[in-house]
């Protein structure tokens, strides 16, 4: 027997022969042999991108589906299949997780729910920041299937990091397309930017596109020469069309920057009346 019939035959059992093998049996697909295998080079493809690459596998590596940040744009037409999605790698336990349990040391209860939820919260910053590394980012929802908590507690998890981490971000998905009313990150940005660090630097620091960081400068400068006319927040909103947790942030950072303007609170002067006794008539 020829070398070549000894080896050719290991060639003929891979993923992509067994989609022609089906197509030709199964489907009775018979014709050009060149479409078929164009077809199942495709599919093979397909398979790959949606179910991963089984070399990036790894214990304790999570195969994940999620959009990609290719789509910077979201409308409100279109339909969730139809964004661009990509297959990525997420180190869901690690060597230090395992570590952490078994140096573990018993304590009274309130200390153990501490320390597991720093534990998670740690977690939860390594999962995003793997998603945003390969091109892609995590929403609030998908962090709930993951780590098979509720909405409202990765919600309080996001925001004691906020908390505990001031002047660093999260590259959540509303947070990197600019979704929902939380005005922590415009409040960072231009905070930065009142301290004078440039646009472009602003934009790689907090993981924003430079011209979202422009939109919101250019929003706070209009609330900033609005309260320097001495407008106050009700008034602001009214004119600038903006949502009134947005206004009172920036009026925190204007505040901050420049103490002048902040304002004492003083009673409206009104013309007093001697009230009337009972029974006595009034002048």
């Amino acid at each position: 027997m020829p070398v070549r019939d000894r080896y050719e035959a290991i060639t003929k059992r891979s993923y992509k022969q067994a989609v022609i093998h089906l197509l030709e049996s199964e489907y009775k697909l018979l014709g050009s042999h060149r479409v078929l295998e164009r077809l199942a080079e495709d599919l093979e493809e397909l398979h790959r991108r949606y179910y991963g690459d089984q070399s990036h596998m790894s214990p304790g590596v999570l195969c994940w589906r999620t959009q990609s940040l290719e789509d910077d744009k979201i409308s409100y037409g279109k339909r969730a299949e139809d964004y661009k999605m990509k297959t990525i790698y997420l180190p869901y336990v690690t060597h230090a997780d395992v570590e952490k349990r078994i140096s573990h040391k018993k304590g009274v209860r309130n200390d153990n729910y501490e320390r597991n939820g720093k534990r998670e919260i740690d977690q939860m910053v390594r999962l995003l920041w793997s998603a945003y590394e390969q091109g892609t980012s995590l929403t609030i929802g998908e962090l709930s299937v993951i780590m098979n908590r509720s909405l409202t507690v990765i919600g309080k998890y996001v925001k004691q990091y906020y908390v505990e981490h001031p002047e660093k971000t999260l590259p959540l998905r509303g947070y990197i397309l600019d979704q929902g009313s939380n005005p922590t990150h415009k409040g960072l940005i231009c905070t930065l930017y009142e301290r004078g660090v440039s646009e472009v630097d602003i934009a790689r620091q907090t993981n924003h596109h430079i011209k979202s960081v422009g939109r919101y400068i250019k929003g706070y400068e209009r609330v900033k020469k609005l309260l320097m006319a001495g407008m106050e927040d009700d008034e602001i909103v009214r004119i600038l069309g903006m949502g009134k947790r947005v206004v009172v942030e920036y009026r925190k950072i204007v505040v901050q920057f420049y103490p002048e303007l902040k304002k004492k609170k003083t009673l409206k002067s009104t013309k007093s009346y001697k009230k009337s006794s009972r029974g006595q008539m009034s002048q």
